[in-house]
């Protein structure tokens, strides 16, 4: 077997696996991109009156297109289609590795940051008492201290803040 021979059986061994695997990256990376982050800009829009932020879906534009350059250019190699295509391919996937790695380092490095700047003016207060609270994957952020009560659920906050709505305070 010759090197590209040997390259191309590892590439087929692969597949079976690296397909349905970079499918479910792909999907993941649709939801946070188009489900999720939308959903977190209506939120901050609407002042809802808890948000839970979770820097991980800011990584949902980023992984995107490197999970679809996965399920279509092993495949590519695999078949052999024009070495020069599949060469230009592997670069791009490269560079979508590298921004995706730069993405998730600014990530870790500026996000607690810029929450902390950015929420307080926008009227939100950091809670970290609140139900299923995991203070390294997300942060939650009230709009009324009050509504920061340890072991409580982001539902009965938004209870809270409905009931405030409904019977405002008597002056």
């Amino acid at each position: 077997m010759t090197a590209n021979a040997a390259e191309l059986a590892r590439i087929r061994k692969i597949l079976p696996l690296g397909i349905p695997v970079s499918m479910m990256l792909f999907a993941l990376a649709w939801f946070f991109t188009f489900a999720l982050i939308p959903e977190l800009v209506q939120e901050l829009q609407l002042a809802a009156p808890v948000i839970r932020i979770w820097p991980g879906i800011t990584l949902g534009p980023t992984l995107l297109p490197l999970a679809l350059m996965m399920i279509v250019i092993p495949p590519m190699k695999a078949i052999p289609i024009g070495k020069g295509l599949t060469d230009r391919a592997a670069t791009w996937i490269n560079v979508l590795l590298v921004i995706n790695f730069l993405a998730m380092l600014l990530m870790l490095t500026t996000s607690a940051f810029l929450q902390g700047y950015f929420m307080p003016k926008k009227g939100y207060i950091r809670c970290t008492e609140l139900k299923d609270h995991s203070y390294i994957w997300f942060s939650d952020w009230v709009r009324n201290p009050a509504w920061c009560v340890k072991g409580k659920s982001l539902e009965w906050v938004n209870e809270q803040a409905r009931n405030a709505e409904s019977h405002p305070p008597s002056q």
